[in-house]
């Protein structure tokens, strides 16, 4: 999508607030797990995808599932896209326009990472 229709999408992001709270739907022990492990998948997608800048990030409540889901916004020229990632490394939800060759790297770099020893790779480069 073209950057202006992006940026008026990413200040609605900003400017939201919403009357749920993630403690209603989990455990302060889970909600704290889901942000490390949302946060490491944020890294981990930011290193791995080189030719696109990984701009921006917002979490998102879905009330009806009870999951935190982070919104990731990538950029390349004047174009920018956003997908939504859940904290088990599944894609939730994605900008209509994503080109297929950022969403290949995104989805062969989710299916790539082993949870027991990619954490421990990862942190060592």
């Amino acid at each position: 999508m073209r950057k202006e229709e992006a940026d008026v999408l990413k200040q609605g992001f900003r400017d939201t607030e919403s009357t749920a709270s993630a403690l209603d739907f989990m455990s302060p022990e889970l909600l704290e797990e889901t942000e490390q492990v949302l946060d490491f998948l944020e890294r981990y997608l930011g290193v791995l995808i080189t030719d696109y800048s990984l701009d921006e990030s917002h979490d998102l409540l879905d009330t009806e599932q009870g999951d935190l889901i982070r919104t990731l916004w990538f950029s390349r020229g004047m174009e920018d896209t956003f997908l939504c990632l859940t904290a088990d490394g599944w894609i939730k939800a994605m900008d209509p326009e994503m080109p297929m060759g950022l969403l290949a790297k995104v989805a062969t770099a989710l299916e790539q990472l082993e949870v027991s020893d990619g954490r421990q790779r990862f942190q060592e480069d």
